[in-house]
């Protein structure tokens, strides 16, 4: 197990304004899972991923990380958790757009201590692997969005984390590019990576091993892919 949650509540507002974006989630995450939330607009999918990703408090339950509690840390261990043992790929990207996709991706190496010339070497290697190894010196805006997103993929596994949360990853992409960045993604998985993926995308959600679908806040259903995703 890489994370679980218990009994998870969000409420937002108070008296006739309030608003329960999660009631009681309880969801267990694997080592291995390629996991996709999906669901209406609404529905709670990208609150539970910033909470899977500590990046909210839940107002009831618990979130257990690798057996940890994470509400019983304390922000500079949150902060810690987020750096070394969560990856985030945003819809967005969510690149520093003064920087090259090499400083990029060593942004976060930087952050956990690692010395330059380490972190260079390997954030050298992980452009290799998305297929950036020209791109090292281009900024951001110098990049069509399909190299972006590769970007910001090859920042997310930069300090090797536990579990990799993608929120709409393909959002912003043509058809083309959203099909590598699965593809990469799929591949990823298949190399032991543990991926947590909120998308509106029913394409997407049929090649991954587990689909949850959420509905008012709550887990509607939970089934395993019957698909066979080494082949998708």
């Amino acid at each position: 197990m890489i994370i679980q949650t218990k009994n998870l509540w969000k409420t937002y507002g108070s008296g006739d304004t309030q608003v329960n974006a999660l009631r009681g989630v309880d969801l267990t995450v694997n080592k291995g899972d390629f996991l996709a939330l999906v669901g209406p607009s609404g529905c709670g999918k990208s609150t539970l991923l910033h909470m899977l990703g500590a990046m909210d408090t839940p107002s009831r339950g618990e979130i257990m990380l690798e057996g940890r509690e994470l509400g019983k840390l304390g922000e500079g261990q949150l902060t810690d958790v987020r750096l070394e043992r969560l990856g985030f790929i945003f819809q967005t990207f969510n690149l520093v757009p003064t920087l090259n996709a090499l400083e990029n991706v060593m942004l976060p190496m930087k952050f956990a201590g690692i010395s330059r010339r380490e972190a260079k070497q390997k954030a050298l290697c992980l452009l290799d692997m998305v297929g950036l190894k020209e791109r090292t010196r281009h900024l951001p805006a110098q990049m069509s969005g399909g190299q972006r997103q590769r970007v910001a993929i090859a920042r997310a596994l930069a300090n090797d984390p536990a579990l990799i949360l993608a929120d709409e990853p393909t959002g912003n992409l043509d058809s083309e590019n959203s099909e590598k960045i699965m593809e990469l993604l799929q591949n990823l998985n298949r190399k032991g990576r543990t991926i947590v993926m909120v998308t509106h995308n029913p394409e997407l959600a049929e090649r991954v091993n587990r689909v949850v679908y959420m509905k008012d806040g709550q887990l509607a259903e939970l089934q395993r892919n019957t698909k066979d995703i080494q082949s998708a």
